[in-house]
């Protein structure tokens, strides 16, 4: 299932807060449809504007230099804590879209009572599994490496940063040969070179 890039910024709010406004990218073949679906999904829908996904990509490869800066050493002494900015928010609804509305663990419909997460199939951080594996920083910003999760599946005790390798992993050239299934134990896919989305970049 390949990521569809979304051409749609929506303005958009909860209506139990309508104050709270914030960004969501869609894919849909006009403004109409846009606003319609996010009406739908019961949003307060403030605007709906053209736009091209470049934007997004070249943001994305911005503070994937900056992450490399703290994460890309060998030496887990070296590393250094890292924030990434949260650019995967606004691609929501459109990875809810692309999963008919479900979480990619464990196949329920659940954003009619919550909104769910976008998780990070390898995680951007860290491997809780693998301590001396210094995350999958270089996929924080890869769209095929995300998807809608509820929260039972991301949260708590279930996925999260657990991400079992066969070995401590300190370059990125040997990860698609080096990564065995996950421990979620909800998770339907075989992952050794892919994710649910499409093939990895490593």
């Amino acid at each position: 299932m390949p990521f569809v890039e979304p051409n749609y910024r929506c303005r958009v709010a909860e209506p139990d807060s309508p104050e709270r406004k914030s960004s969501c990218l869609v894919q849909a073949q006009s403004e109409a449809e846009a606003r319609s679906a996010l009406e739908r999904r019961h949003y307060i829908v403030y605007n709906v504007k053209k736009y091209d996904f470049a934007a997004w990509r070249r943001a994305g490869a911005k503070a994937t230099a900056a992450a490399q800066k703290y994460r890309d050493f060998k030496n887990a002494a070296d590393r250094k804590a890292h924030t990434f900015p949260a650019l995967w928010a606004p691609l929501k609804e459109a990875l809810l879209d692309l999963f008919h509305r479900k979480c990619a663990y464990c196949d329920a419909e659940f954003d009619h009572v919550a909104y769910g997460d976008v998780d990070h199939f390898r995680p951007k951080g860290g491997v809780s599994d693998d301590p001396n594996h210094p995350g999958y920083w270089w996929l924080a910003y890869d769209p095929s490496n995300y998807l809608p999760s509820c929260a039972l599946c991301n949260q708590g005790d279930a996925k999260k940063n657990r991400f079992r390798s066969l070995r401590s992993l300190n370059a990125r050239t040997v990860v698609s040969s080096a990564i065995v299934a996950p421990t979620c134990r909800t998770c339907p896919f075989d992952c050794t070179t892919n994710s649910p989305l499409g093939r990895l970049a490593t």
